[in-house]
């Protein structure tokens, strides 16, 4: 079944504004679609603005296609199997979902939001993508989604897991 880009966002930003607004103690809703950011939101007691940007990651080479499109899983060079390696095959997805996001500049108001389509990665993995791969692609961007770079990613602690929110560059930060 082919992935409905618009629905999938919309799906995602209020994934995110349910755990934004726990976190922050804030109210936004989705106000409505459009192309670039993707969606746009208001909080409903403040009347505050924020913009999302999506965007879908996959940790596993090929994992959307095999899903969506039924095609076969990819074999890892660096393995010779359907498993991935972190440095070799996962770093590099993730380092150009986010490079691919910071070519544009949204502003003080827009939030990146990064959603992982596989549940693998923990935030304690995003930490260290953080610490270790990131400080080059953020080195001069990170005013570009003044609102933030966040991911939705897996808590594997609770039974069942639980999406969580990770912060991969702080609101008006510097990046670090």
């Amino acid at each position: 079944m082919p992935l409905d880009k618009k629905n999938t966002e919309l799906e995602v930003a209020r994934k995110f504004l349910d755990l934004y607004n726990r976190q922050f103690n804030t109210h936004f809703k989705v106000l409505s679609s459009s192309d670039h950011p993707d969606v746009e939101c208001v909080d409903e007691c403040t009347e505050a603005h924020l913009s999302l940007e999506i965007r879908l990651v996959e940790d596993l080479p090929g994992w959307m296609e095999h899903v969506l499109a039924g095609k076969p899983r990819r074999v890892s060079l660096h393995t010779a199997t359907t498993a991935a390696e972190w440095t070799h095959d996962v770093v590099p997805l993730l380092r150009h979902a986010l490079k691919d996001k910071l070519l544009s500049n949204y502003g003080p108001h827009t939030a990146l939001v990064m959603k992982d389509v596989t549940p693998l990665l923990s935030p304690s993995d995003w930490e260290f993508f953080k610490v270790h791969y990131t400080s080059d692609l953020l080195s001069g961007k990170e005013h570009n989604y003044g609102a933030g770079i966040w991911v939705i990613c897996t808590d594997p602690s609770p039974w069942p897991n639980t999406n969580v929110l990770f912060c991969l560059c702080e609101p008006g930060s510097s990046g670090r």
